[in-house]
């Protein structure tokens, strides 16, 4: 898996050197998927399929197979680095058993690989009805519907609300909250391209209210999105969202996700965003 980051200016003649470059220096590619600005003045992607000829890419580890679709944009992407601490963290949660709540899962990852670890009951929350119906595959895949329930919701945010209202707790708690991106007259030169850049809106909030759904001696887990050079200000939202929750708990793993396979940034960057997963054990 390669990830490239360059400005064409509209050059559709740029891109097509990129494409070349990259298939002369990468070798075969079996798949090749461009993620272009486009919608909203250039806060969302547009993908277009280039080589290959299904939009889903497998994955595969053990003892788990997933499915993501690029077609998801950003989103959707499947980053290494991340998904190998979150299955560390997993392996050391799920084996407690118990019920699990996964929300915003994306592809369904920390819920399935908790059923697998031993979870009793897993519920897979998701606003998004693309990443619903591919949690819902990735679980018959695994063969783990007898523990895994896929749920579609308008938002997730209110259904956290509606539970915590309704008494509903479970053992452990994934939060992992797509980044949204808002515009930034300032920015220039960023990861995510001119003009927009991801906001930190809506995190503290989220733990908030996952702490609320959060059992006595249970787990939450957020995974924030992050400037390089601001990790530390994972502690700071979960603090606050504990607070406000009036909760309490002890940090039991704290992570920054990268690795020799995450994509480089480069020096003419105005900033560089990163996976940060933290769990805390609530009182």
């Amino acid at each position: 898996s390669a990830v490239v980051t360059f400005e064409s200016v509209g050059s559709a003649q740029l891109e097509f050197v990129v494409q070349e470059e990259l298939s002369r220096w990468i070798g075969q590619l079996e798949h090749f998927a461009v993620h272009q600005k486009w919608a909203q003045g250039g806060a969302e992607f547009s993908t277009s399929l280039v080589r290959g000829e299904s939009s889903r890419v497998l994955v595969s580890e053990e003892p788990c197979d997933f499915e993501f679709d690029v077609h998801h944009g950003v989103h959707g992407h499947w980053n290494f680095a991340l998904e190998a601490r979150r299955r560390e963290l997993a392996q050391m949660i799920a084996k407690c058993g118990g019920t699990m709540l996964d929300a915003w899962s994306h592809a369904g990852q920390w819920g399935i690989r908790c059923a697998k670890l031993g979870a009793t009951e897993v519920v897979l929350l998701e606003e998004s009805l693309g990443f619903a119906r591919l949690c819902t595959d990735n679980v018959a895949r695994n063969k783990v519907e007898a523990h895994c329930a896929s749920l579609h919701r308008s938002n997730v945010v209110d259904e956290l609300r509606n539970m915590a209202s309704s008494g509903i707790r479970f053992n452990c708690v994934s939060l992992g909250l797509r980044a949204r991106f808002e515009r930034y007259h300032k920015q220039r030169r960023g990861q995510y391209g001119r003009w927009f850049k991801p906001t930190l809106k809506g995190y503290e909030n989220a733990v908030y209210l996952g702490a609320q759904v959060t059992g006595r001696n249970g787990y939450l887990v957020v995974t924030f999105l992050l400037p390089l050079e601001s990790e530390h200000w994972a502690t700071s939202l979960v603090q606050n969202g504990l607070e406000r929750a009036s909760r309490v708990g002890s940090i039991v793993f704290l992570a920054t996700c990268v690795d020799e396979q995450s994509p480089l940034a480069s020096s003419a960057m105005d900033d560089a965003w990163i996976p940060v997963v933290i769990c805390v054990h609530l009182n």
